[in-house]
């Protein structure tokens, strides 16, 4: 398949695997050539403004930014509680009555402590490649372990586990090119992408709370396999294209204890923080979620940091009945839900942390009338990211890297592309 793309789409140092092509199929680049500012500006002296690629360097070029449309959120249900109960729901139900505490606690070892700065630097092209073929390659092992529970068969833990440690030590080399990855889906935003862009989220700002490697993997884990269920409800509730009503959306939250029961029947030795992840997800701390309307005090930490991803991950991603939001409002909605006591404080503090006010991969004006792609948070700076930034109308320049804690310089709103 082929994709029409504008040229400003084409970034100078980025290689295709696929030749390009005019509109009217004339060749204009063949496959594995080094885009140069050169190339570009011939492109665009001889008019061309839009160019045909291969659907894989399309996902490729487009991994890494923003595909947000609009600017307000669907209103949040009305609380419901299900009452589905089996031997699984009734041992975690258990574990987390006898929890002496649910607060998230950083470990003395960090996993933080391994990760890499960058500072105000662009990303390097080699690893940007390295890491959107992880991403696919985990993409599809989580496609064949949903698969595999879905349909019955039993899974080793192991495996799952093997899937989320090796997405954990992505993280180690560059933590915004790995969030970016994560929180900028793709259009065709599947069960299997959403689970593992939730848990590359989740990873990230669960790194930023403190947490050490073992605990990272079991998060990981739970959110890469917690749409399990998903597979077992209707296809056509989950494809709907109108707004679900409350009947049929009753039915979607059955999938968390489908997908608990799965855990507990097909795998064996799964860390019970795993279990927690995929169970409480999708509750809330003012007892406004699902399954069991459960407080935070009743909350497993894990499951709160969880539950920040994969909301967040929901809003900037396609959906039949609507389009993604711009990552700047999904990021408002989450800290308007935060202020309504929807989630741990710490935790959307966390969030903002690593992936800023501005999200990583998305584009915003600048006061000085520039415009500029968010590449790297700036901490406790939450409104003053690192950005790539370009003069308006010259796309094809090599962008300047400004960190704007360092200048007189602020970004005055979001925006849904750079053109």
């Amino acid at each position: 398949m082929v994709k029409c793309a504008p040229l400003s789409m084409l970034r100078v140092g980025a290689k295709l695997g696929s030749p390009i092509h005019d509109q009217q199929s004339k060749l204009l680049l063949a496959s594995g050539i080094d885009i140069t500012k050169e190339l570009l500006v011939k492109l665009h002296k001889r008019g061309v403004q839009s160019v045909v690629i291969e659907e894989k360097d399309w996902l490729r070029m487009t991994a890494f930014e923003s595909k947000g449309k609009i600017c307000k959120a669907l209103p949040n249900r009305d609380p419901v509680k299900s009452d589905v109960q089996s031997a699984a729901t009734d041992e975690l139900d258990t574990s987390v009555s006898q929890m002496s505490s649910c607060e998230i606690v950083a470990s003395d070892q960090p996993f933080s402590e391994h990760i890499q700065s960058h500072g105000a630097t662009s990303y390097n092209k080699q690893r940007m490649n390295q890491l959107f073929n992880h991403h696919q390659k985990t993409v599809n092992q989580v496609t064949e372990l949903l698969g595999q529970l879905s349909n019955g068969k039993a899974v080793a833990a192991e495996a799952l586990q093997d899937v989320s440690m090796q997405t954990v030590k992505q993280a180690v080399e560059d933590i915004d090119l790995f969030v970016c990855m994560g929180i900028n889906p793709v259009a065709d935003d599947s069960v299997f992408t959403h689970s593992t862009n939730v848990a590359t989220l989740a990873i990230a700002f669960g790194a930023t709370l403190g947490l050490d490697e073992q605990s990272l993997c079991d998060l990981g884990a739970g959110c890469l396999v917690h749409d399990a269920g998903m597979l077992q409800v209707d296809e056509n509730l989950y494809n709907s294209q109108q707004v679900l009503d409350q009947t049929e959306f009753i039915d979607i939250t059955k999938h968390c204890a489908i997908a608990t029961d799965l855990l507990f029947e097909k795998m064996q030795r799964v860390p019970v923080g795993v279990r927690m992840v995929v169970y409480q997800m999708h509750e809330r701390c003012d007892g406004s979620g699902y399954p069991r309307g459960s407080t935070a005090e009743r909350i497993h930490p894990l499951a709160k940091i969880s539950a920040v991803a994969d909301s967040y991950v929901a809003l900037v991603s396609s959906r039949p009945h609507r389009h993604a939001m711009l990552p700047y409002f999904a990021m408002k909605k989450m800290l308007e839900d935060v202020k309504a006591g929807l989630y741990d404080s710490a935790v959307i503090r966390a969030l903002l942390h690593t992936i800023s006010l501005f999200p990583i991969g998305s584009f915003c004006e600048l006061s000085d009338g520039r415009v500029a792609k968010v590449i790297r948070s700036n901490g406790p700076a939450y409104d003053r990211p690192i950005v790539e930034v370009w003069q308006r109308g010259h796309l094809s320049a090599e962008p300047e890297v400004v960190d704007l804690t360092d200048v007189d310089v602020k970004i005055v709103k979001p925006l849904a592309s750079l053109s």
